[in-house]
C-alpha cells in the first residue's frame, strides 16, 4: 500500500497512487509509470485537434527524430521526457501558456522548471541550463518539426496557424523539413507501451510491469 503524505498543500496524487508536492519536486517522487500513463491520456494542442493525440505519442516522435533524423542518440532520454512535466501540469497551448505567465510573472514556466529538473534527476540525465546550448536546440529542432508534422495532421487549419507563429518567430520552415511521417494516432494503452519501451530502451532499463 502506497504511503499518503499531506505535508504539502499544494499535491498531487498520481497514477500509482504516490503524492507529488508541487511545492518541492523532489526527484524521488517521479515515476516513469506516472508520467506515462497521464501523457497517454492527455491530448496536444489543447485537445482542439480532429482526432485524439497523445502528448506520449508526440514524446516517442520527438525522441525518435531527435535520436534518428538528427543523429543525437545520446540525447534520447532528454528528448523524450522533454514536455514530461505536462504529466503533472497539464498540456497549455502556447497562447495561453503566455498570457497565464504574463499574468503571474512566470509562474507556470517556474513549476515546470522545477518538474524538469526533478524529472531529469530522477532519470539521469542532464537539462542544459543555457538556453542558446547546441544540445537545447537539437531537442527543441526536433519539438518543431514535430510540431509541424502533426499541425498538419491533426489541425483543421492543417498547421497554417502553427506555420505562421514560427515565422513570425524568425523560424526558417526549410529548415525544419522531414520526410518523417507522424503515423496513426494511437489510443492512450499503446501510446503508454510505446512511451514505456522508448524510456526503456533510452536508459538500459526494464519496462516497468
Amino acid at each position: 500500500m502506497v504511503a499518503v503524505s499531506l505535508e504539502s498543500s499544494y499535491s498531487l496524487t498520481t497514477y500509482s497512487g504516490r503524492q507529488l508536492s508541487l511545492d518541492h519536486c523532489a526527484a524521488d517522487e517521479i515515476f516513469v509509470e506516472d508520467i506515462a500513463a497521464a501523457l497517454s491520456k492527455v491530448c496536444r494542442f489543447g485537445a482542439q485537434t480532429r482526432v485524439f493525440y497523445s502528448v506520449a505519442q508526440h514524446a516517442v516522435l520527438v525522441r525518435d527524430i531527435v535520436v534518428e533524423d538528427l543523429d543525437r542518440p545520446d540525447l534520447a532520454l532528454y528528448g523524450l521526457h522533454h514536455d514530461s512535466h505536462e504529466a503533472f501540469a497539464g498540456d497549455i497551448p502556447s497562447p495561453l501558456k503566455a498570457k497565464l505567465n504574463e499574468e503571474s510573472d512566470g509562474a507556470y514556466d517556474r513549476l515546470c522548471d522545477r518538474l524538469d529538473l526533478a524529472i531529469s534527476e530522477a532519470f539521469g540525465f542532464s537539462i542544459p541550463p543555457d538556453d542558446d546550448s547546441d544540445d537545447r536546440a537539437v531537442v527543441k529542432r526536433a519539438d518543431r518539426i514535430a510540431l509541424l508534422l502533426e499541425a498538419r495532421l491533426l489541425l483543421h487549419d492543417e498547421g497554417a496557424g502553427v506555420q505562421r507563429q514560427l515565422e513570425d518567430h524568425g523560424i526558417a520552415l526549410e529548415d525544419l523539413s522531414s520526410s518523417r511521417h507522424v503515423g496513426a494516432p494511437l489510443q492512450p494503452p499503446d501510446a503508454e507501451a510505446r512511451f514505456l519501451a522508448a524510456h526503456a530502451s533510452a536508459s538500459g532499463a526494464s519496462t516497468p510491469a
